[in-house]
C-alpha cells in the first residue's frame, strides 16, 4: 500500500472517504476551494484501487461538501503506474492552486428558503391573466403554480422557488431565466398533465432582471432571444412516467417485430350485383319465348280488300242510261239543245273547240251552263261517286289559272218538293290554278256524289259556273259512273278524284288487280285509305305495315309515304308517317312498283289506344298530280318474333326479331336487327325497370357489355366505317330534354366482319341517371342502315369493382386478358390503340398496344386505393413482346418501364420501375419481374394508377401475365418490449422507428393508437399509419423504435425556420436534474450557443442528469456539453435534428457519460454550418475528447457519420482558458485530445448512416499515448461507407 498525501492548504475541518475498482479508475481534482487532499492507491488481484480523503470548508457556495471530481485513466494493469498515478496527484495539487472560471450557484437571498411558506399563483399578486410584462418569482418566496389552460407572459424570471402543481398548463413566454428553483414533478412522481412553454420572443432580454452578484451582467449577456436559461438555479423537473416497479420508463426500445393487425381490405368490399339480377339485362341471351299475340285469322292482312281482289258491292248504272247522262255533252249536234243558263243565252262556237266541230260558248255575264237531268233518280244511286268532266277554256288574260280567281266550278242546283219555292244548291270542286293555263283547253275532273234527297227532287240542275265575271267554253262535258272503288277504301279529304279496281294481272304487282287513284288534277294532296278494325290488333304489340305504290313520276324529294291517322273520341286528329321510301333503294324508279315499308306500336302512353275508340286510318299519300296504282296495303306481324324487353328506335324503319338458325354466340337465339332505313337512326335498346335499376350502385365501375354481328362485307373493322357503340340516354320527368352519354365503340382491327365481336364500356352511373324517373336505357347503335345481330348483353362488375375479401392480393385484374371474350378492362391507353388476340404466352390471349405515338404510352389501370397500404410490399411481373426494331433491343434505351403514379388534390407523383434492357430477346416472350414497397404518399393518395410505358414510340408491344401481387401486408403495429405497455407509452403519443437498411430517410414517424401486453415479455404497439419500409426486428440487424412524446414540452414557435427557443445551463454550479423533457422547434441555426439543450461552462457538474429528453425537429444540434464534466446524459432520443446531435465541444470535456441515448435522422443544417464548424457533415455523435462514457447509444442514421472522433491536439474555445486545459499533466502541459486516454465506448450501434458507422477521419485522427483505445462490442451495419473507419491512427481497437 502507498500512500500519498498532499497538502496544498493547512486547515482540515473535516474528511471524506470514496472506493472505486478499477474498472472505472480516475484522476481526481478538487475546486480551489482550500482543503487538503489524499490520495490512497492500493492494488490485489481485483486491481488497482484509489481511495479519495478530502477535507472541505463547511461553507461553500460553489460545491457541496461530498462534491467529487473524478477522470477516467482506464484500467491499470500492474503496480508499476502508481508512480504515474503520483505525478497525477502532482499535477492536480497544482492545477487547485489556480483560481477557476466563475460559477454561480443559487442566490443567497434564498439561503433560508426552506423555511418559507408556498403560496398559490392564484393567491398573490402575480398575474392571472395574460400580459406582456416580465413576471418574476421574487427572490426567497415559494409559489405553487396552481393556474391551468392557457396564460402569456413578456418573460418569466425565477429568482425564489416556482414549483407546478399537476394542473397541465401551457405558457407563452418571451424567455425564461431560473435563478433560484424550478421544480416539476417529482422523482417517482411525474406531473401526468402538459406543463408546455413556448417561447415566442423576438427580443434578447434585458441583463437587469438578473439579479446582479457581480458587476457584469452575470453571463446574461447576448442570451439571445428565446431562451430558456439557468444561471446559477436549480431545476427539477420530472415528465416521463415511471413504471410498475418504480423505473423510469423506457424512452426507446428495440423493435422486435413489426406486424399488420388488420388486413388490406378493398375500399368498396365487394358491391356484388344482386344474384336475382343476374345479368341486369332483361332476357340478354334471347332465350325467352315471344309472348306476342297473333292477329286473328278471321282478320286476314287487318285492312278490309287488302290486295284489291274483292269485288265491289255498289250499284251500277242502267245501261239504258248510257254512259253519260249529259245530253250532247260534246256539242256535236251543232245546237245549244239541252243546254240552257239562268242568263245570257249560251252561244254555239265552230272556232273554239277543244277537238270537235263545236264547243259550248258562256258569254259574260251569263257565267253558267248547265242541263236540268230529268234521268238522275232513274240513273244514279245515292252515296255513290260519280264523275263530272269537261273540257274547259278560259280566255287569255283570265286570272284562275294564274291567281285562284275566277275558276269555273261543278254546282247542282235542285228543288226538294214541288209544292216549295225553296232551291238548294250543293258545290263539288274547282278548277284553279295552277294546274291549268289561261287561254287554253284545261281538263276539268271532279268526283260527285249524291244524296237521295237531291236524286229525288222535282228540279235537278246540275251546271258548270264561274266565280266573277267573264266567259268560257265548254266542250266533251260527261257525268258517268267510273269502275267502281275498292272495297273498304276510300279517298282522304278529297272528293274530286275517285279510285278504281283495275283487274290487270299483267299490270298487278301481285295477284289479279290493283287500285288505280285516278286524280282530279285540281290538287296537289290526294290521299287513299282503310280504316282499322282496332279489335284485329293489340296495344303495345310491334306491326309490320307494308305497301306497294306505282307512280309515272316521281320527285326525289317528295316521295310516295305511308300514313297512319288516328282520331280519339274528342276528335284530336294526329298524323305520323309510317315509311317514305323503297326499302333497300337509294333511288326509287317511276313506272315500277316501290315498296313502302314501316312500323308501328300501338301505345296507349302516346295517345294510341286501340280500345278507346280511337279512328285509325292508313293511306298512301303520293305528292303530286299524277295518277298512282296501289297494291297489297296490309298489317302483320314481322316474320321474325320480336324480343321480349327490347325496342328498336326508328319510325319508319328496323325491327327486331329473334333468329334461331344455329348461329347464335351462345345459346339457341339471337336478335335480328333489320329493315334499317336512316343511318345510325334505327337501333336497338332496352328500357330498364325500376326493378333493374335496383339492381346497380352509383359510382361502381361496371363493365356493359353485347355481342355484335356485322354483316360480312361491312365497312367497320376495314375501313373504321358504319361501327357499332354504346349510347346511354335517359330522361327525367322534370327534365324537358333528353341526356344522353356516349359509352364505348369499337373499329378495327378490334373485330371481324361477319363474325361475332364483344362490343363493351366500363363505366359508372351516377345517382341522377339511376334515378330517371322517365326512362333510363341503354342502346346498342350501328352506322349505315345494314342488318346487325346482337347476343348476350350483360352488365357486370368490372374486374377491379368485383372485390372479394381477397382482392387486394392481387391489384392488376386481367392481367392475362382472358376476361370476357377479350374484352380488355379495366385497361385503357392514351391515344392509341389495343385489341386482345392470340398468341400470348401460354398461346391464350395477350394485348397488343399498336399504333403507339408515345414511348410513354401503354396499357393503364387504376387499382383499389383501399388496397394500396403504405408499407405493403408488391410484386409486379410482366410479360413483354418487343418487334426486332424497337430501341430497347437494339441499343438499350426506351425501354419499357412500369410506372405508378398517385395523385392527390391534383398534384400527380411518379414512381418508375425499368423492366426489361437490352438483354430482351426481340419477338419473343421476355418475363421480368420487379419488388417495391407502397409509400405513404401512394397509401394517402386520392387515386393509384399503374402504367407500363411501351417505350420506343412507333413500336407495336405485346403484354401479357400483368400482375401485382402482394408479398407481405402493411405493417401497422410494434412489437417491443413489455415495459411499453406497463404504464409507459400510451394512445395519442408520438413514436419514431429507426431504420434498418440503408437509407436514413425512412425512418418514420408515427401515432400510438393502442398499446397491449401480450403477456410473453411483449408488448405489441398500434400506431395510425402502416410502416412505408422495411424495419427488422430482433437480431442484431434491428430498428428501434423511439418515443418522443413527453409531460414536459419547451419549443419555439411553431412556425420558427431554422431560428427559434433555445434552452441553457450557463456558468452553474448546483446539480441539475432534467428529466422526460420534450424539446422541438428549438436552435438558432449560424448562432453559436444557441442549442436545444446546452450546458455552457459550467466546469465539474457530478451529479447532474439529463436524462429522458426527446429532441426533436429542432435546428441546430441536440445536446451540446460545453466546458462542462461529469454529466449523466441519459436514454434520451433525437430525431429530425439539423447538425451534429450530442456533441462536445471544445475537447475540454471529460467524465461525462452517454447512456443508451439514441439519434435517428441528423440532417445537415439547412442553411449551412458554423464558420469553423462541421456540422455540414454530420455525425450523431460528436467527440471531441475521448476521456468519457459512451454506453448502449445508437446513432440510426445521419447524413455523415453515426460517431466521430474528432479530435485534436488542444482543447480550443473558451475552455482553453480553463486551468485543466493549460496544465493537464503538470505546469504548462496542457490537455491534448488527440492523444487522450479513452474512456469507455462499450455496446453501442450505428447503423443506417450515409457514410461511416464510427470515424477518426479526417481529421488527425486518434493516438492515444497511454495505452489502447477499446471499442468495444461495436456494433455497425448497413451504412452507405464504412462501418469502422480509424484514420491515421494508432492503438485502437475494436
Amino acid at each position: 500500500r502507498l500512500h500519498i498525501s498532499i497538502r496544498f492548504l493547512p486547515n482540515v475541518l473535516g474528511w471524506q472517504s470514496r472506493t472505486l475498482s478499477s474498472e472505472s479508475a480516475r484522476g481526481v481534482r478538487t475546486s480551489s476551494t482550500p482543503g487538503i487532499l489524499l490520495l490512497i492507491f492500493s492494488y490485489s488481484e481485483t486491481g488497482l484501487h484509489l481511495t479519495l480523503q478530502k477535507s472541505l470548508p463547511s461553507v461553500s457556495n460553489t460545491l457541496s461538501p461530498d462534491r467529487v471530481g473524478r477522470y477516467s485513466m482506464g484500467r491499470i494493469a500492474s503496480a508499476q503506474t502508481v508512480l504515474l498515478l503520483a505525478n497525477v496527484a502532482v499535477v492536480y495539487s497544482q492545477m487547485m492552486m489556480e483560481p477557476h472560471a466563475h460559477r454561480f450557484g443559487p442566490l443567497r437571498c434564498n439561503d433560508n428558503i426552506t423555511d418559507a411558506v408556498w403560496e398559490t399563483w392564484s393567491q398573490t399578486e402575480l398575474p392571472t391573466t395574460s400580459t406582456s410584462a416580465v413576471v418574476e418569482i421574487p427572490c426567497g418566496r415559494r409559489i405553487l403554480m396552481d393556474l391551468s389552460g392557457s396564460i402569456s407572459f413578456g418573460g418569466l424570471v425565477i429568482h425564489g422557488h416556482l414549483k407546478f402543481q399537476d394542473t397541465g398548463i401551457h405558457i407563452t413566454t418571451d424567455h425564461v431565466i431560473v435563478q433560484g428553483f424550478l421544480t416539476i414533478g417529482e422523482h417517482q412522481n411525474p406531473v401526468t398533465n402538459k406543463v408546455i412553454f413556448t417561447l415566442d420572443g423576438t427580443t434578447e432580454p434585458d441583463a437587469s432582471i438578473v439579479e446582479a452578484v457581480r458587476d457584469d451582467c452575470m453571463g446574461m449577456c447576448n442570451a439571445g432571444i428565446q431562451g430558456f436559461t439557468v444561471i446559477g438555479g436549480v431545476l427539477d423537473l420530472h415528465g416521463m412516467p415511471y413504471d410498475s416497479n418504480g423505473n423510469v420508463c423506457p424512452t426507446w426500445l428495440e423493435l422486435q417485430d413489426s406486424v399488420a393487425t388488420s388486413p388490406q381490405s378493398p375500399s368498396d368490399p365487394d358491391p356484388a350485383i344482386l344474384s336475382s339480377c343476374g345479368t341486369v339485362f332483361a332476357n340478354p341471351g334471347f332465350e325467352d319465348a315471344p309472348t306476342r299475340p297473333e292477329i286473328p285469322l278471321s282478320c286476314g292482312k287487318v285492312l278490309s280488300n287488302w290486295n284489291f281482289e274483292e269485288p265491289s258491292p255498289l250499284p251500277s248504272m242502267p245501261a239504258s242510261c248510257g254512259d253519260n247522262l249529259f245530253v250532247d255533252g260534246g256539242i256535236e249536234t251543232g245546237a245549244v239543245g239541252a243546254w240552257v243558263s239562268s242568263r245570257t243565252p249560251l252561244e254555239v262556237d265552230n272556232t273554239t273547240m277543244s277537238g270537235g266541230a263545236y264547243s259550248l260558248h258562256v258569254p259574260s255575264p251569263s257565267q253558267r251552263a248547265g242541263q236540268y237531268l230529268t234521268n238522275a233518280a232513274a240513273c244514279l244511286t245515292a252515296g255513290v261517286q260519280y264523275v263530272f268532266s269537261a273540257k274547259v277554256l278560259l280566255p287569255p288574260g283570265a286570272s284562275c289559272f294564274s291567281s285562284n280567281s275566277g275558276c269555273p266550278y261543278v254546282k247542282l242546283r235542285y228543288k226538294p218538293d214541288a209544292s216549295s219555292s225553296t232551291i238548294s244548291s250543293s258545290t263539288f270542286g274547282y278548277v284553279e290554278g295552277p294546274l291549268g293555263t289561261d287561254g287554253e283547253w284545261n281538263d276539268m275532273y271532279v268526283g260527285v256524289t249524291f244524296t237521295q234527297e237531291q236524286l229525288d227532287s222535282v228540279e235537278f240542275f246540275l251546271y258548270v259556273d264561274r266565280s266573277g265575271d267573264g266567259e268560257f267554253w265548254l266542250d266533251d262535258v260527261r257525268l258517268f259512273q267510273p269502275p267502281k272503288p275498292p272495297v273498304g277504301w276510300e279517298i282522304y279529304d278529297d272528293k274530286d278524284s275517285f279510285i278504281e279496281t283495275v283487274f290487270d294481272q299483267s299490270a298487278a304487282h301481285e295477284g289479279d288487280s290493283y287500285m288505280l287513284m285516278k286524280r282530279s288534277h285540281q290538287t296537289s294532296e290526294h290521299r287513299v285509305g282503310s280504316y282499322i278494325d282496332p279489335s284485329c290488333l293489340t296495344n303495345n304489340v310491334h306491326y309490320e305495315i307494308s305497301a306497294w305504290v306505282k307512280v309515272d313520276e316521281l320527285d326525289p324529294q317528295d316521295l310516295p309515304k305511308l300514313m297512319l291517322r288516328w282520331k280519339n273520341a274528342a276528335g284530336t286528329m294526329r298524323w305520323l308517317t309510317l315509311a317514305t321510301t323503297q326499302t333497300g333503294i337509294a333511288e326509287p324508279t317511276a313506272g315500277e312498283w316501290l315498296y313502302l315499308w314501316g312500323h308501328e306500336i300501338f301505345d296507349p302512353t302516346d295517345g294510341e289506344d286501340l280500345t278507346s275508340g280511337s279512328e285509325f286510318f292508313v293511306y298512301v299519300d303520293v305528292p303530286g298530280t299524277q295518277d298512282f296504282a296501289v297494291d297489297e296495303v296490309q298489317i302483320f306481324l314481322p316474320a321474325l318474333a320480336p324480343p321480349p324487353a327490347w325496342s328498336k328506335r326508328g319510325e319508319s324503319g328496323g325491327f327486331l326479331g329473334i333468329v334461331s338458325d344455329g348461329t347464335a354466340f351462345e345459346g339457341t337465339n339471337h336478335m335480328r336487327v333489320y329493315g334499317r332505313d336512316y343511318d345510325n337512326s334505327d337501333y336497338a335498346f332496352q328500357v330498364f325497370t325500376p326493378e333493374q335499376l335496383s339492381c346497380l350502385l352509383p359510382d361502381v365501375e361496371y363493365v356493359i357489355s353485347v355481342m355484335v354481328k356485322l354483316p360480312a362485307g361491312a365497312l367497320c373493322f376495314t375501313h373504321d366505317e358504319d361501327c357499332p357503340y354504346l349510347q346511354l340516354k335517359t330522361k327525367d320527368f322534370a327534365s324537358s330534354s333528353d341526356v344522353y352519354r356516349y359509352l364505348a365503340d369499337m373499329d378495327g382491327p378490334e373485330g371481324t366482319d361477319g363474325e361475332w365481336n364483344v362490343l363493351w364500356a366500363k363505366t359508372s352511373f351516377t345517382a341522377t341517371e339511376l334515378a330517371a324517373t322517365e326512362f333510363f336505357r341503354i342502346e346498342v347503335r350501328v352506322g349505315g342502315n345494314d342488318d346487325y345481330w346482337l347476343d348476350k348483353a350483360e352488365i357486370l362488375l368490372a374486374p377491379q369493382a368485383a372485390n372479394p375479401a381477397d382482392a387486394c392480393e392481387e391489384l392488376l385484374k386481367n392481367g392475362d386478358f382472358e376476361w370476357h371474350h377479350g374484352a380488355f378492362a379495366p385497361w385503357s391507353v392514351s391515344s392509341d390503340e389495343l385489341i386482345v388476340p392470340s398468341g400470348g404466352v401460354d398461346g391464350g390471349a395477350y394485348l397488343l398496344n399498336f399504333d403507339r405515338t408515345s414511348s410513354s404510352h401503354g396499357p393503364a389501370q387504376d387499382v383499389d386505393t383501399g388496397c394500396v397500404q403504405a408499407g405493403a410490399v408488391y410484386q409486379f411481373s410482366a410479360s413483354t413482346y418487343l418487334p426486332a426494331d424497337h430501341s430497347c433491343v437494339t441499343d438499350g434505351s426506351r425501354c419499357p418501364k412500369m410506372v405508378v403514379r398517385s395523385t392527390t388534390g391534383g398534384n400527380n407523383n411518379y414512381r418508375t420501375f425499368t423492366l426489361p434492357d437490352s438483354t430482351a430477346t426481340p419477338e419473343a416472350w421476355n418475363t421480368f419481374t420487379y419488388t417495391f414497397r407502397f409509400t405513404a404518399d401512394e397509401g394517402n393518395a386520392e387515386s393509384v394508377n399503374v402504367y407500363v410505358e411501351g417505350g420506343s414510340s412507333g413500336s407495336d408491344v405485346g403484354f401479357d401475365k400483368l400482375s401485382l401481387s402482394r408479398v407481405s401486408l402493411g405493417k401497422n403495429a410494434l412489437i417491443v418490449d413489455a415495459r411499453a405497455a406497463d404504464g409507459c407509452w400510451s394512445v395519442g403519443d408520438e413514436v419514431v422507428v429507426t431504420p434498418s437498411d440503408t437509407d436514413r430517410e425512412h425512418a418514420e414517424r408515427r401515432t400510438i393508437t393502442e398499446v397491449e401486453n401480450l403477456g410473453d415479455g411483449t408488448a405489441r404497439v398500434t400506431v395510425d399509419a402502416n410502416l412505408e419500409w422495411l424495419h427488422e426486428g430482433a437480431g442484431d440487424w434491428h430498428a428501434e423504435v423511439m418515443l418522443l412524446t413527453r409531460k414536459i414540452v419547451v419549443h419555439g414557435t411553431e412556425t420558427a425556420t431554422n431560428v427559434a427557443g433555445h434552452f441553457w445551463v450557463k456558468h452553474t454550479a448546483p446539480t441539475q436534474t432534467i428529466e422526460g423533457v420534450e424539446l422541438h422547434t428549438m436552435g438558432q441555426q449560424g448562432t453559436l450557443g444557441r442549442y436545444p439543450m446546452h450546458f455552457h461552462m459550467c466546469q465539474d457538474m457530478i451529479g447532474t442528469t439529463v436524462s429522458s429528453l426527446s429532441i426533436h425537429d429542432t435546428f441546430q444540434r441536440c445536446v451540446v456539453i460545453h466546458g462542462t464534466d461529469n454529466v449523466t446524459i441519459e436514454s434520451n432520443v433525437a430525431y429530425s435534428t439539423q447538425g451534429h446531435c450530442f456533441f462536445l465541444e471544445d475537447g475540454y470535456e471529460e467524465g461525462n457519460k452517454f447512456l443508451y441515448n439514441i439519434g435517428a435522422l441528423t440532417r445537415a443544417p439547412e442553411g449551412g454550418a458554423m464558420t469553423d464548424e462541421t456540422d455540414d457533415d454530420p455525425s450523431t455523435f460528436w467527440i471531441s475528447n475521448p476521456n468519457n462514457v459512451y454506453i448502449g447509444n445508437v446513432a440510426a442514421g445521419s447524413a455523415q457519420s453515426g460517431y466521430w472522433f474528432e479530435l485534436r491536439d488542444r482543447v480550443r474555445g473558451p475552455s482553453a482558458e480553463l486551468p485543466k486545459a493549460k496544465h493537464y499533466f503538470g505546469p504548462n502541459m496542457r490537455l491534448d485530445p488527440e492523444h487522450h486516454y479513452m474512456g469507455t465506448f462499450e455496446d453501442n450501434r450505428a447503423h443506417s448512416n450515409r457514410n461511416n458507422g464510427l470515424q477518426t477521419y479526417p481529421s488527425r485522427g486518434y493516438n492515444p499515448r497511454y495505452g489502447w483505445a477499446n471499442f468495444t462490442r461495436f456494433t455497425t451495419f448497413r451504412n452507405g461507407g464504412a462501418g469502422i473507419r480509424f484514420y491515421v491512427s494508432d492503438h485502437c481497437r475494436a
